[in-house]
């Protein structure tokens, strides 16, 4: 991969540019760079398939709540950038004059299926499909691996925040630290889709239309209180008011906290997280080139080098379901099969078993992922906050305790179809 081009001679200063860069087509100048190298060739304009795949789940975390869809499609169909804006990366050196003369005059032709927002997601699990002209699919594929991960990672430690409550008494108090107004409402967005109650943030309230909850902090109410007299400052937390909303914390163990608060005997009130953005240790989102076209016809792929790891091809993730709707495995089919009845449907691989086992139970089974996106143009409208909020909270009702466990929790069956293991075990051979 050749580095990001620069005017011979040219030094790029590290400095404030008035000019901002919007377009999701230039917010990674590794990705501009990759662009430039493989505009150099031919196969820069075959059609590509990549997943964004959740392929680990921290220690302790049984479920990934996906979050951010309603902002990434919104970045996508808005992608191409502006005139001024490619003034200004040429200016600064990120793109070449081969990349701008391409970013001002090709279509943006990407097509992008993705989990709905407050879907829950296990490990192994694709959570976007991202497929187009190669060089742009490797324009836009990292930032939609970041922008689910943020947003997801909020909401889903707002969800295990109000498993671990109990009382639905969650605030949100991330988003008053976010740097910029956009980053708020996003946040406070996440957060509430989670599970969090209100926020802390005015800006994300009446943007969002969701309640604002705050107290005043003990010190603000002790300095207002202030009669010359020295006095215990021990926090006595029986007598928590309903009122009152308690900070669980700098952020880094605000579960810890909550449930430590709750064998005191503190029930009453809001909890405020200020945590919920932070990266989750031993989260792995990873991006996967599963197909590519050869001579017209899609050809699959375990990666841009061989990775056993990888599972091949352009796929359907699907669900399947029991009598009561309850989630019982998710499978990976491959498009180009004939989807088996559900009470029929096996499953490979799943936790390690690499022979063929019937999803017992099984009564029903939906694809996951829904097309977002054709062409570059959003298919069908945004889903609601409370239609988003209400699916998570649908879900994780749905999903048997032993997968929402907050401390070792069990690991839901993903695996591969029987065709599907077949067809990577047929692509191994080949390349033996």
């Amino acid at each position: 991969m050749g580095r990001a081009w620069t005017p011979p001679g040219k030094r790029v200063a590290l400095r404030y540019a008035p000019r901002v860069l919007r377009s999701i087509w230039l917010q990674n100048a590794m990705a501009l760079a990759g662009a430039s190298q493989l505009l150099s060739s031919e196969v820069s304009q075959r059609r590509a398939a990549v997943e964004v795949v959740v392929s680990r789940l921290p220690q302790h975390w049984g479920f990934l709540a996906c979050c951010g869809v309603t902002e990434l499609v919104r970045a996508l169909e808005n992608a191409a950038p502006s005139a001024e804006e490619l003034r200004t990366a040429s200016s600064i050196g990120c793109i070449s004059p081969t990349l701008a003369s391409v970013l001002s005059s090709a279509p943006n032709a990407i097509d992008v299926n993705l989990a709905p927002e407050g879907a829950l997601l296990f490990e192994g699990d694709p959570i976007a499909t991202v497929e187009g002209p190669l060089w742009q699919v490797w324009l836009v594929v990292d930032a939609v691996s970041s922008v689910l991960r943020a947003n997801s990672v909020v909401a889903t430690r707002a969800a295990r925040l109000a498993l671990a409550s109990g009382r639905g008494n969650v605030v949100d108090a991330t988003s008053t630290s976010a740097n910029h107004v956009e980053g708020a409402i996003s946040i406070a967005r996440s957060a509430y889709i989670g599970g969090a109650v209100a926020t802390q943030s005015p800006v994300a309230a009446a943007e969002l239309g969701i309640d604002l909850r705050v107290s005043p902090s003990s010190d603000a109410v002790t300095l207002s209180q202030d009669d010359g007299v020295l006095r215990n400052g021990a926090w006595a937390v029986q007598s928590s008011a309903d009122d009152v909303v308690l900070h669980l914390g700098p952020g880094h163990d605000e579960e810890e906290t909550l449930a430590e608060l709750r064998r005191l005997g503190v029930g009453r009130g809001s909890f405020a997280a200020r945590g919920l953005a932070r990266d989750a240790d031993g989260l792995e989102v990873r991006t996967d080139l599963v197909a590519l076209e050869e001579q017209g016809l899609w050809s699959a792929r375990l990666g841009v080098m061989p990775d056993p790891t990888v599972n091949p091809g352009r796929k359907l993730l699907v669900r399947y379901v029991d009598r009561t709707n309850r989630p019982i495995a998710d499978v990976l089919h491959s498009v180009s099969e004939r989807l088996p009845p559900s009470s029929e449907a096996r499953i490979v691989g799943h936790n390690g078993v690499m022979t063929p086992s019937d999803i017992e139970g099984a009564v029903s089974g939906v694809p996951l992922l829904v097309t977002m996106l054709r062409s570059g143009r959003r298919v069908g409208g945004d889903d609601s906050i409370d239609v988003s909020r209400r699916r998570l909270a649908d879900g994780l009702d749905a999903v048997p305790l032993p997968f929402k466990r907050l401390r070792y929790p069990s690991r839901f069956p993903v695996g591969l179809s029987p065709t599907l293991a077949q067809l990577k075990s047929e692509l191994f051979v080949a390349l033996a």
